[in-house]
């Protein structure tokens, strides 16, 4: 196990030690009973008779039978219990050190991904720029404000955007014909171009 599944281990050990309480426990009631049981039944034996006077041995040996019975099946759940935890414990470890290798890929990437972001924001914000300068969409005739905030949502709310936009593209988000998209497009470009 490594150090970054370490503090898993010390969970699935108290675990561990909290299901052994347990079992412990339920096996130490599940003694007592039977000793009440196997007391009182000897009082009744002891009372009526018995051809052969093993009534007292067969009880004894039926008794111990019951406790042997049940010591197997408190042995099989402290096994059966103990080997989930290890495939848990070996599984979370597995699961801990494959994350840490992960966050140290990502980490390694994390520079390149810096840059690219850094170009993206500056390719932003020069289109931003461009964009305010540009006016909206509702100066070209036909596009009132249903349209323009269609095209808007869309990212064509400027002439400029909608100029350089594709008529299938435009036609989607304004919800028209290609057509019409398609002169609104012409219009924007004859304005950009002004």
């Amino acid at each position: 196990m490594s150090d970054t599944s370490a503090p898993f281990g010390a969970v699935v050990s108290t675990q561990r030690r909290f299901i052994d309480g347990a079992i412990e426990a339920q096996r130490s009631l599940s003694r007592g009973g039977l000793r009440l049981t196997r007391r009182s039944a000897t009082a009744v034996v002891g009372i009526v008779p018995d051809d052969e006077d093993r009534a007292a041995e067969r009880l004894d040996e039926f008794f111990d039978g019951i406790a042997s019975a049940q010591d197997d099946v408190f042995d099989g759940l402290q096994d059966a219990i103990g080997g989930g935890l290890d495939r848990v414990e070996g599984t979370t470890g597995e699961a801990v050190d494959a994350a840490a290798d992960v966050a140290e890929g990502v980490g390694a990437e994390l520079g390149d991904a810096t840059e690219t972001v850094e170009s993206g924001v500056e390719g932003a914000v020069g289109a931003a720029d461009e964009a305010a300068e540009s006016p909206s969409v509702e100066t070209l005739s036909g596009i009132g404000s249903t349209y323009a905030g269609r095209l808007s949502e869309a990212g064509l709310g400027t002439v400029a955007a909608l100029a350089s936009a594709s008529a299938d593209t435009a036609a989607d988000a304004a919800q028209v014909g290609e057509s019409r998209a398609s002169e609104w497009i012409e219009a924007a470009r004859d304005l950009n171009e002004c």
